[in-house]
């Protein structure tokens, strides 16, 4: 395990949480890196309810301190199992967030299912506790129930996940406690699939995660995948957070109001432009910094993401060699110089590329 202490970011109620963090959706055995850049992110789709016990505990052996999931992975208590076996006494930052299904009428769904985390867990308090979706008809009503489970003392932190200008805008009038952090940015999970397709029914889901996904026909779907038709659309607007995107007016003013109330950046999808946007503008300014600060390509834009981000990074990999690569970003490399940051944010702005929720979600944000 590296001696070396990841850094901590200030968050708006005076807690610290780890730079990066280890998302753990991914659940396949852990194996020496191949030769090929970087591993695809956000395979969670597929790995519902799976046993990530393995690459939990790859992860922390690596050196990551900082683990981070959802209710809607189903496999809490194999990170509570990893926990208990890898630990070893040292301190993991827990983050997870609540929602599954938009139609619930019980408002205190969020700390019901909480509960059943912490027990799973082997903790009686998280570090961070999130809403994954904004849902619209509630906001006000859910925030109340996270402001009273930090009153609780069952997390120390609240914050949310995936909320553009107007969600924030919604609840902020109402707001005691200010959102600690806001999550963005995905490379997959099943709330995207009810974007693109529009669906409402669990056969038509099933039909269109298969197409997606290439599932074998005759292997049955996980059932919390269909379990997903009874969302509704205003629960499923997840984001991307990577050069190619930072720059959109609709995020810059995301991030105005965000930075006003001192809300950091959780990025999702840092190594987006490595794969789905490989070929682009920012590709010979990632290398030009990997080379002058001796860097590999993944870890300057994990550290791009975080200091231009002016927050946290959440990354995966089911890869050893991988892991320790990203983690080193932060234990064993210098910060980004500033002329590097300015570089390739830059650059970015000779493309601009949203892999996901483009047509749903933000062509539908306030203008």
């Amino acid at each position: 395990m590296s001696n070396d202490q990841v850094p901590l970011i200030k968050l708006n109620d005076g807690n610290s949480i780890p730079v990066v963090a280890f998302v753990r959706h991914v659940s396949q055995p852990v194996a020496p890196a191949p030769r090929r850049t970087t591993d695809r992110q956000g395979t969670g789709t597929v790995l519902y309810n799976k046993d990530c016990k393995d690459q939990v505990i790859s992860a922390i052996s690596v050196g990551f301190n900082s683990l981070d999931g959802a209710q809607v992975y189903e496999n809490t208590k194999y990170i509570g199992q990893a926990i208990k076996q890898a630990a070893d006494g040292k301190k993991i930052y827990l983050t997870n967030k609540w929602g599954k299904s938009g139609d619930s009428d019980d408002v205190n769904e969020p700390r019901r299912v909480l509960e059943g985390m912490l027990q799973e867990l082997g903790v009686k308090q998280l570090d961070l506790y999130l809403i994954h979706f904004p849902v619209k008809n509630s906001l006000i009503d859910q925030w109340k129930v996270m402001e009273q489970i930090k009153k609780d003392g069952l997390a120390k932190s609240i914050g949310v996940s995936n909320f553009r200008e107007e969600d924030l805008q919604a609840i902020q009038d109402k707001w005691e406690i200010p959102p600690a952090v806001n999550q963005v940015g995905t490379e997959a999970g099943s709330g995207h699939l009810l974007w693109k397709y529009g669906l409402s029914h669990p056969p038509a889901l099933r039909a269109a995660t298969r197409a997606e996904l290439n599932w074998p026909i005759g292997l049955g779907m996980p059932r919390s995948l269909a379990r997903f038709a009874s969302l509704r659309r205003t629960l499923t607007n997840q984001l991307e957070y990577h050069p190619y995107v930072a720059h959109e007016p609709l995020m810059k003013r995301l991030r105005s109001l965000m930075d006003k109330h001192q809300i950091k950046v959780q990025a999702y999808a840092p190594l987006a432009t490595l794969h789905s946007a490989a070929g682009g503008p920012v590709d010979a300014a990632v290398e030009k910094v990997a080379n002058d600060e001796f860097k590999t390509p993944a870890q300057v834009l994990l550290q791009w993401a975080a200091q231009y981000g002016g927050g946290t990074v959440v990354t995966t990999t089911r890869n050893l060699d991988r892991q320790r690569e990203q983690l080193e970003a932060f234990t064993k490399q210098k910060p980004l110089s500033d002329n590097a940051v300015k570089e390739i944010t830059e650059a970015a702005k000779g493309k601009f590329y949203r892999k996901y929720l483009k047509e749903n979600i933000w062509d539908h944000a306030k203008p």
